[in-house]
């Protein structure tokens, strides 16, 4: 497996934008959030930044692995868990946040507010957990 510290890169600036998102994290209600655009705009945002920042890790390392391109960024998560970057399982688990993803980037069905106020705390968790997945899965290929 090539490509190891590109990934190792990228992997830190996931852990980057995690940390950020949990940093401007909402600490009231919905309607707090709702009522604060530079909040709402930032969590929006760091959402994209970590979804497409996975994708581009996923898709390194299957390139890595001599392995066809994925086709989309759903794909990318994937083929993370068929090549064993991730489990399969949190790799289902990550891939509908490219339909997010593609909401917020493309302003699809004007951004539903509630939806990326309730994905804030599953992002934060959901993609730590990826991150550490891809930590121990990088560790051990260098082996």
């Amino acid at each position: 497996m090539r490509n190891h510290n590109i990934i190792e890169n990228k992997t830190a600036r996931l852990a980057e934008f995690l940390n950020e998102l949990e940093d401007v994290r909402p600490k009231g209600s919905f309607d707090d959030y709702r009522k604060n655009p530079s909040i709402k705009r930032s969590c929006e945002r760091l959402i994209q930044l970590i979804v497409e920042s996975a994708a581009d890790i996923n898709s390194t390392f299957v390139i890595g692995l001599n392995e066809p391109p994925p086709k989309d960024y759903y794909d990318t998560f994937i083929k993370a868990g068929e090549t064993g970057l991730i489990d399969k399982s949190l790799a289902e688990e990550l891939a509908p946040w490219a339909g997010l993803r593609n909401r917020l980037v493309h302003e699809y069905e004007a951004i539903k507010d509630r939806l990326v106020y309730e994905k804030i705390g599953p992002t934060i968790a959901r993609f730590k957990e990826y991150l550490k997945q891809v930590e121990r899965s990088i560790r051990l290929s260098k082996r």
